[in-house]
């Protein structure tokens, strides 16, 4: 039974498997568990699994007889070690200016296209004479380049609900986070132009991977690079797998790290433990962040509205809320605080996501709009992971 754009799992493990599954608080995803016959029923993960998941996202990208580019070393350094000089596209609340300061990278100049008040300020106030403001990337045009050069990375950070597989494709389509990428292009050009002899910058594009597969394969003709899908997860607490574009080395390694989670820091690792909170489930997704703040947490279990649970399936975006709302037939929250079910706290967000405790707790930002902010924040341990041939390249602070 095809369901939209999904298999319905009662088909292929049974019905006595699919009332065990519908009891389960909270549920595992079959890929996510030990393989067993009451919760598995006919779907026996693959040992590989994580790899093939990782080429099911790329390798269909290509037209046929077409070869994509990889990323590869960057080109040799002649001269000194230069300061970085960075432009940021949907910079949000700088998370990629907090991986280059954990990477202890020396930056000459942050530039930053950001246009939302509230993550202007949280910016304003956590990075002082560190970050210079451009407004809209709409508004970057080539005279306005010429008095940024030189500029060795560009970092965009693409907004891809839009695009979403999950989006109505009559309110969809290739707007909004399409239209952006098309102007990184642009904007790519024009500074390679500009630059002269330096030639093309570094640059790095990140993407929700639940991109449609058409958006996805026009992206890729755009640019005549294949992307690479990454997960958070792999390194951090937070899964939020993504899809990478770039020219940075190691873009295209991502299979070597897809089996790593389990070695990874688990959602205990950022919770308050003083206050007695515990994680009953090893990863926090990014659905679990989208919900929160939405409903107060309440002393009763049974008293609580019904939502998803925060680790089922694959990241969850704002386009399939409405519809995982109304296919839940239970909800678990991820935390137990004094062994009562509670809600994620902002604090611990920021640490699954790598950002510095109360990072988003300035001036009169409440809890639903600090959300609001770090949901749309790339994770912070991930951006570190793919820029770290950065300090090959560059100076560094220590040095």
């Amino acid at each position: 039974m095809f369901a939209k754009r999904g298999y319905c799992l009662s088909q292929y493990i049974g019905v006595k498997v699919m009332y065990n599954v519908r009891v389960m608080s909270p549920w595992l995803c079959m890929l996510c568990t030990m393989y067993s016959e009451n919760t598995h029923g006919d779907l026996i993960p693959r040992l590989n699994w994580p790899q093939a998941m990782v080429s099911f996202y790329t390798e269909h990208l290509a037209q046929p007889g077409q070869v994509l580019q990889i990323a590869d070393d960057l080109p040799p350094l002649i001269g000194p070690k230069q300061r970085l000089r960075v432009l940021s596209l949907c910079d949000g609340v700088a998370a990629t200016l907090v991986a280059l300061q954990t990477l202890c990278v020396d930056m000459e100049t942050y530039y930053a296209c950001e246009t939302d008040p509230a993550a202007i300020q949280v910016v304003q106030f956590q990075q002082p004479n560190c970050v210079t403001n451009i407004g809209s990337v709409y508004d970057l045009n080539k005279e306005k380049l010429k008095t940024l050069l030189p500029l060795h990375l560009v970092v965009c950070n693409l907004p891809g609900e839009d695009c979403d597989v999950n989006h109505d494709p009559d309110t969809g389509g290739f707007n909004g986070g399409g239209v952006l990428a098309c102007k990184l292009l642009l904007i790519l050009k024009d500074i390679t132009v500009l630059q002269g002899l330096q030639g093309e910058p570094l640059w790095l594009l990140t993407t929700p991977a639940t991109l449609t597969t058409h958006i996805t394969k026009q992206l890729t003709q755009l640019f005549q690079i294949g992307p690479s899908l990454w997960d958070a997860g792999w390194f951090s607490p937070l899964h939020c797998p993504v899809l990478v574009w770039g020219n940075l080395p190691n873009i295209h390694s991502s299979c070597q790290y897809a089996d790593s989670s389990q070695e990874s820091q688990t959602l205990d690792s950022c919770l308050v433990r003083s206050l007695n909170r515990t994680a009953r489930v090893p990863k926090l997704r990014l659905c679990a962040v989208i919900k929160q703040g939405k409903q107060p947490v309440l002393e009763n279990k049974s008293e609580a509205t019904e939502e998803p649970v925060d680790d089922v399936g694959a990241v969850a975006a704002d386009g399939i809320r409405s519809n995982m709302q109304s296919s839940s037939a239970s909800f678990s929250y991820p935390v137990l605080m004094d062994n009562k079910p509670c809600g994620i706290w902002t604090i611990e967000i920021e640490r699954a996501i790598g950002l510095p405790e109360h990072y988003t707790d300035i001036s009169r930002l409440g809890s639903k709009e600090r959300v609001c902010l770090l949901k749309q924040t790339p994770s912070v341990v991930l951006l570190t992971h793919l820029m770290q041939s950065l300090t090959q390249r560059f100076a560094l602070k220590q040095e």
